[in-house]
């Protein structure tokens, strides 16, 4: 029985990163047709406002979970695993509270003081974290359960929402709170579509857990919130310091032209490279704990990954900013000069960044996080030095040749991790 389970296992494993590469490239393709025409419809500025919008709402997501949604892939057994899923969620609840209060007396004015075109804005951040949570807490089970059909629907929905509302708003002239709006609506849809599949699926694991479970899980899983947390929190810094900077310092222009940099080329980080994680994650750890290593299948993704990455990088880095101005307009020839030299950057990020979950699934959270705060560091040195000269294309090229050699360090440290020693010693006293 469990020899037929592994075979299954393998064989399958291509066959669902390739499902899923499937799924999100299809969904890439209607951004990406979508995008030239959002590029006339909203202005730069347009695009900075939501961008910092969605910085505070990014931190603020890593540290409501504190994590714990991760550990949802350690437990052998699925009741198990779905107390951790309730628990969390409790946490989440518990805590969007908490940041709803502190908005209201206190939060909303320190933001617009620096920022003051999300006046309006910041009341909406609760739900939108809420929401952002509970969906990275209903995609981590329904990645355990291998239900990869039902990710791909999800995905496919929310963003034909998102991108009907934006195109909708856009022609109505509603202005930047579209973005809002949209990407809001889009994820409550998918949450409620993996919230009725749970229900559907998983009715039986349902149930109320005690205080004393609840604690239970909080003290065994503690790593995640006492590493996994800083490191991921250091991480989203160091990815929303150039919007904050960059809207602090050079204006929502600039933040704008950055956007759409990343929205064309991270694009395919977000949902191929993010599309394979979903697949390595469960692939990684049955190898790590049943095999002794994950490299081998580390190093085959790694291959895959290349192949696909490799063709489009030499293009943007050698005609990005002609690319821009064909595809979205004259107005945004210096999101392609910013695209042509971050492309390496989002090279390294699509081939590497799958393999970093490995430094979970051995649980050396520690260094994950010292790699994140190395990397947060280096970036805003590397983004001051820009600012110091008052040029934003000194701040984007330094951001780009940081994340090139700290994603250089990240893959060493997951190939050194992958081999599991603690197995070997195990198999040599048999």
């Amino acid at each position: 029985m469990i020899n037929k389970f592994k075979s299954h296992f393998k064989s399958n494993y291509l066959k669902n990163i390739l499902k899923m590469i499937s799924g999100a490239t299809l969904a890439q393709s209607i951004t990406i047709l979508v995008t030239p025409l959002l590029s006339r419809l909203y202005t730069p500025d347009q695009f900075g406002d939501y961008a910092l919008y969605l910085a505070f709402v990014n931190i603020l997501t890593v540290i409501i979970t504190l994590r714990y949604e991760h550990a949802i892939f350690i437990p052998k057994e699925d009741r198990a695993a779905f107390e951790i899923l309730l628990a969390t969620i409790y946490i989440v609840f518990m805590l969007t509270i908490i940041i709803l209060t502190l908005l209201l007396f206190l939060g909303n004015k320190i933001i617009v003081s620096v920022f003051p075109n999300l006046a309006g804005w910041t009341l909406y951040m609760p739900f939108s974290i809420f929401f952002f949570s509970v969906y990275n807490i209903f995609n981590n089970w329904h990645n355990r359960k291998l239900r990869y059909n039902n990710i791909i629907r999800g995905m496919l929905l929310r963003i034909i929402l998102i991108n009907l509302i934006l195109i909708l708003g856009g022609i109505l002239s509603l202005g930047s709170i579209v973005f809002l709006y949209a990407n809001l609506l889009g994820q409550v849809f998918e949450v409620v579509y993996f919230l009725f599949i749970i229900l559907k699926l998983d009715n039986e694991n349902i149930r109320i857990i005690s205080f004393r479970k609840f604690r239970y899980i909080l003290i065994r899983y503690i790593n995640f919130p006492k590493f996994a947390l800083f490191s991921e929190l250091t991480n989203n810094l160091t990815a929303q310091s150039p919007a904050l900077l960059f809207g602090k310092y050079f204006g929502e222009q600039i933040v704008g032209f950055f956007t759409l940099t990343q929205r064309v080329l991270g694009l395919p980080v977000k949902l191929i490279s993010k599309s394979t994680l979903e697949v390595f994650k469960a692939r990684a750890s049955y190898d790590y704990y049943n095999k002794g290593t994950c490299r081998p299948v580390l190093l085959n993704t790694l291959k895959v990954l290349t192949i696909i990455a490799i063709l489009p990088s030499i293009i943007f880095f050698l005609y990005a900013p002609d690319i821009f101005v064909f595809v979205f307009g004259a107005n945004w020839h210096e999101a392609g000069v910013y695209a042509k030299y971050l492309s390496p950057y989002f090279f390294m990020q699509f081939i590497v960044s799958p393999f970093g979950y490995i430094l979970y699934i051995v649980e050396k959270q520690f260094y994950n996080f010292i790699w994140q705060l190395s990397l947060l560091i280096t970036t805003i040195i590397g983004l001051s030095i820009g600012i110091y000269y008052r040029s934003p294309l000194i701040s984007i090229i330094m951001y780009g040749i940081i994340y090139v050699i700290l994603y250089i360090i990240y893959f060493y440290l997951s190939y050194k991790f992958s081999l599991n020693k603690n197995f070997k010693l195990k198999q040599n006293d048999i």
